[in-house]
């Protein structure tokens, strides 16, 4: 272990992605800047909300091909899970006193989302038909964890909101 991979350890470092030339860009757990925490966030939703943007003009289509229909939700439901894991990965190493509220509720809102996708994982693999229940199940989860991820998010949300909708997926089955 060479002494730069000592020093991140002791540091405490976050690691949040490469510059142009390759070389990492890292804060200290408790230096990160609110905006580069929001900026991570805000693009892995942007990322998913593309992404159902593309099934729901696919399904609402004049006469969607069943294979393709069930395939774009597969991946859908694919690019939100690395999307949410992602971004819970990069939570990870940061303590709570460090995050703001809403990047709490964020975290909790996306570990139970993450829960709801593993229990459809089997069934959607065996889905064949555009009118499977796993398949709706699973863009009701995304659409739910969407919805709730850009409230807590959002500047305008206060504490009442953010805690309405992290209980929310604590103790409701959406």
């Amino acid at each position: 272990m060479d002494r730069s991979e000592t020093k991140i350890e002791e540091n405490n470092l976050v690691t949040f992605g490469e510059t142009t030339d390759g070389k990492p860009i890292t804060f200290t757990d408790n230096s990160v800047p609110g905006f580069v925490i929001e900026g991570m966030l805000g693009g892995c939703i942007t990322t998913v909300f593309a992404q159902l943007d593309y099934f729901n003009k696919l399904r609402d289509k004049k006469h969607p091909k069943h294979k393709e229909l069930v395939q774009t939700c597969k991946g859908l439901a694919l690019i939100s899970w690395e999307e949410a894991q992602q971004s819970l990965e990069c939570l990870k190493n940061m303590k709570d006193s460090s995050l703001k509220p809403k990047h709490r509720a964020y975290r909790t809102i996306t570990k139970e989302f993450l829960v709801k996708l593993k229990a459809e994982e089997k069934k959607l693999g065996k889905a064949k038909r555009k009118d499977n229940l796993a398949l709706m199940r699973v863009v009701k989860h995304i659409t739910n964890w969407l919805n709730s991820t850009t409230i807590v998010m959002s500047s305008y949300a206060d504490k009442n909101d953010i805690k309405e909708e992290t209980v929310l997926w604590q103790n409701k089955n959406q």
